[in-house]
């Protein structure tokens, strides 16, 4: 586990098939999610996106089109041109492949020749992990921070439900949440400069990976969430919010829904879930990013009393927890 150290947001953008021009999580969530419907193979397909489903179209040549929109809002709006300005960049992927990794080079080739500058600096990495990414980066940039101090870190999401694949399993499972996609960009340091935080930095207790698949993924949530709740309990605080991955999607919240016992203790009647997907609908890997990024903004704004808790889980493999406290930005 990396020592406790004060992590601070300096900026941040998005943007999500719900709302593509939003700048802000207020717009997403004053506005009521008013899905689409599409008909496939006889089953109608809640959905949020971008642009409409084409068959013949590229899932990669997606997924570029959606960093593409995120940079170009950060130079347009913030003057940050990732493509020129040799950033470090920690960039989170779906999990593309569990048995090669033919499909995630491609995807990575791809945004080298499509983003040329993007992953630039040697310090660059790739999280094909899911949602779990975010926490994963998230972790990996604050053992970058302890190192170099006057670092900045981005982390940057891509993602999108706009697959064979994805309205497949909408289907198997007769499900009935909002399908999405969306891109989402954070910038991260230890030091406060011109943050977006209200004079609070953020820090990361404890993480925990577990990797599994199968069956053996209810054992995974177990293993991450009891950690979490060990921890909390050592410092004899309580859980004040709880950020989970659900949406709608029953198949997916079952898995930890069935492990929240093992929070027992470290929850009360005070601790509130907070599931901003509700908002904006699925987005794959960029969930655990723009979750993170929902938990940033409302510490920002004095709204986590106790300490927090993020929970983040992959299709197949991963399963990610972090427990969270606000602390003062160290100067």
């Amino acid at each position: 586990m990396a020592v406790e150290q004060t992590l601070v947001l300096h900026q941040y953008a998005f943007t999500l098939g719900a709302m593509p021009d939003a700048d802000c999580i207020e717009q997403l969530e004053l506005s009521a999610l008013a899905p689409a419907a599409i008909d496939w193979h006889g089953v109608t397909l809640r959905h949020a996106l971008i642009q409409p489903y084409c068959e013949k179209e590229d899932f990669n040549v997606r997924l570029c089109q959606l960093l593409r929109r995120l940079v170009a809002k950060l130079k347009a709006q913030q003057n940050t041109d990732l493509l020129a300005d040799q950033s470090v960049v920690y960039l989170i992927l779906p999990e593309l492949s569990t048995t090669g990794d033919s499909l995630l080079n491609s995807l990575i080739q791809h945004i080298m020749r499509d983003l040329p500058g993007l992953l630039q600096s040697a310090q660059c990495r790739v999280f094909a992990h899911g949602s779990a990414g975010a926490l994963m980066a998230l972790a990996a940039a604050q053992t970058l921070l302890q190192q170099h101090s006057q670092a900045q870190i981005w982390l940057l999401s891509v993602d999108s439900l706009c697959s064979a694949t994805a309205f497949e399993r909408y289907c198997r499972y007769s499900a009935s949440h909002v399908l999405s996609e969306g891109a989402v960009a954070l910038c991260i340091g230890s030091r406060a400069l011109d943050t977006a935080n209200g004079g609070a930095g953020l820090q990361l207790l404890f993480n925990a990976v577990d990797a599994t698949t199968g069956h053996s993924n209810n054992d995974a949530t177990a293993n991450v969430l009891r950690q979490a709740a060990g921890k909390a309990l050592d410092r004899t605080t309580m859980l004040g919010q709880l950020y989970m991955p659900d949406c709608g999607d029953e198949s997916a919240a079952a898995v930890w829904l069935e492990q929240y016992h093992w929070l027992r203790g470290a929850v009360d009647a005070d601790t509130t879930f907070c599931m901003p997907a509700y908002w904006c609908g699925e987005l794959g890997a960029s969930g655990g990013l723009y979750r993170l990024l929902h938990l940033m903004r409302a510490m920002a704004k004095g709204r986590l009393p106790r300490l927090t808790l993020q929970y983040e889980q992959s299709l197949q493999h991963y399963r990610a927890v972090a427990l969270f406290a606000v602390s003062e930005i160290d100067n």
